[in-house]
């Protein structure tokens, strides 16, 4: 009976070891945005830099993300983007803060190469999905689009880019 004790021990510590961070790797399907990114701008748009990074010995991923906004002297959007691992097996959830004073629970889903954001459905207010994909050339694709109040699933294209790896 206290072989069969042990066991079950040491398989259900396996087992949470393995779904929290699978190879050893922090968010293996999320380590293709790690890095510093600079989107490449069209002539009147806003200049942008983002950061994706693992922090908190491997426990969390963070992106901190910085726009200057066209037109506008000195004005600027700021937020702050921490995602983790939760629960077993691992879900990956997402906290979003910004300097306009909007914060948000998302949802992730990755493979890979491919990461998508979905926020929480809360009634009267707009939904949000971020998607990034990897692209060939080593450029990141960046799709944000918005669900209006009442029609959680009615995603229409609001914002596209794509970011090239910042020169270190």
């Amino acid at each position: 009976m206290h072989h069969i004790k042990y066991l079950i021990y040491f398989l259900a510590s396996f087992l949470f070891a393995s779904v929290a961070f699978p190879a050893g790797v922090p968010f293996p399907a999320l380590q293709f945005l790690v890095g510093n990114w600079e989107v490449e701008a069209k002539p009147g748009e806003g200049a942008a830099h983002f950061e994706f990074s693992v922090d908190l010995q491997g426990k969390v991923l963070i992106r901190k993300n910085h726009v200057d906004l066209p037109g506008a002297t000195g004005a600027a959007h700021d937020d702050l983007l921490v995602i983790a691992q939760e629960g077993i097996p691992a879900t990956i959830h997402a906290s979003y803060f910004d300097s306009d004073g909007y914060l948000g629970r998302y949802t992730v889903t990755a493979n890979g190469n491919q990461a998508v954001f979905v926020s929480d459905s809360i009634p009267k207010l707009p939904r949000y999905r971020l998607t990034y994909t990897g692209l060939p050339d080593g450029r990141l694709n960046a799709k944000l689009e918005v669900a209006p109040a009442g029609k959680p699933n009615a995603f229409a294209n609001y914002l596209e880019w794509v970011a090239k790896k910042a020169t270190p």
